[in-house]
């Protein structure tokens, strides 16, 4: 009996032994694949990370490296290997709840890349179904909203894109998202009064710059337009107030805010406040990175209104001697 025992402990000490090993194995293969997948090196990664499959020991662990495989391969545009992956997630017993809904959000990524939107909604729709929580619901429903704009078709991407505005009251972040994306829809659709009615003035002011940056342009544009509509209406009082707010806000460019300089100038001018014209004018010219035809038109305007505005003043004292007539 004690002979069995003594045969028996450094048998279970080699398997233990063998078992660490394999796992350290497996962490130093998968780490150096991600190293290389996430330099970009996605062929070199692709068999990289296969080796770490092969050594993957752990049912999280497969999981792990299968979808970096499949995202491997998309990035490859190789799309049905990457779906491959995918389905072998799938197939994985007791997959938890939470790689379910990584599974189906993927699968949607590599049938939009494949251009079957029909498809890539069929996935988020099923997502949606297998999950009770908002927080997966709103990933699906903004992913649907990407692929239906991308398809340009506008008004079901507005359906999803307001269907996570509703689930995201609890949370600004996903309610800027929600928004952002509505404003690109609008955007495409050339409805800029409804992309400029999106975010209130505050919640653009208080936007984090990052976040703001990758709207700004279409903001900008949108503003501008909405501002020019309001000129062409004659109401000046709105159109200042659009044309001085984008000049003011840092997160746009700087030829941008002479952009708005240059609005704002010419409305004073129509307004015949030509002093003030004047000092938006020099605002232009106070930006080095104004436009060189806005530059031009700028310094020319200046000397025109500077004329312009001295006549005004021997008007103005005309005026206001004839309007005291008891005063010599």
């Amino acid at each position: 009996m004690l002979y069995k025992l003594i045969l028996i402990v450094p048998f279970m000490s080699m398997i233990a032994w063998s078992a660490t090993a394999a796992g350290e194995d497996f962490k130093q293969i998968y780490s150096h694949a991600r190293q290389t997948m996430q330099a970009g090196d996605y062929p070199a990664a692709g068999i990289e990370l296969n080796k770490a499959l092969n050594a993957a020991q752990l049912s999280s662990e497969e999981v792990a490296v299968l979808f970096d495989l499949s995202n491997t391969y998309l990035k490859m545009s190789r799309l049905d290997e990457s779906m491959k992956y995918l389905e072998q997630i799938m197939d994985i017993p007791d997959l938890p709840a939470n790689e379910h809904i990584r599974v189906h959000l993927q699968m949607a990524d590599v049938h939009a890349a494949a251009q079957k939107c029909d498809e890539a909604i069929e996935d988020c729709n099923d997502g949606i179904s297998d999950t009770t929580a908002n927080a997966d619901k709103y990933r699906f429903l903004m992913k649907a909203g990407h692929i239906m704009n991308a398809k340009k078709d506008y008004p079901a991407a507005l359906d999803y894109a307001r269907q996570a505005l509703v689930l995201s009251t609890d949370n600004p972040q996903n309610q800027l998202s929600a928004k952002r994306l509505m404003v690109w829809i609008y955007s495409g659709q050339g409805n800029y009064t409804s992309v400029a009615e999106v975010y209130t003035r505050q919640e653009l002011d208080a936007m984090p710059a990052e976040f703001k940056k990758s709207i700004c342009q279409t903001i900008f544009n949108t503003y501008m337009k909405v501002a020019r509509n309001r000129q062409a209406e004659k109401d000046y009082d709105k159109a200042l107030e659009i044309y001085r707010w984008l000049e003011k806000d840092k997160s746009v460019k700087p030829e941008q805010r002479a952009e708005a300089c240059m609005g704002e100038a010419s409305i004073l001018k129509a307004q015949k406040k030509y002093s003030d014209a004047v000092k938006s004018y020099n605002a232009v010219l106070s930006i080095p990175e104004s436009k060189a035809d806005h530059r031009k038109i700028a310094q020319k305007e200046i000397e025109q209104l500077k004329n312009l505005s001295a006549s005004q003043q021997p008007e103005n004292k005309k005026s206001n001697t004839s309007a005291e007539p008891g005063k010599l």
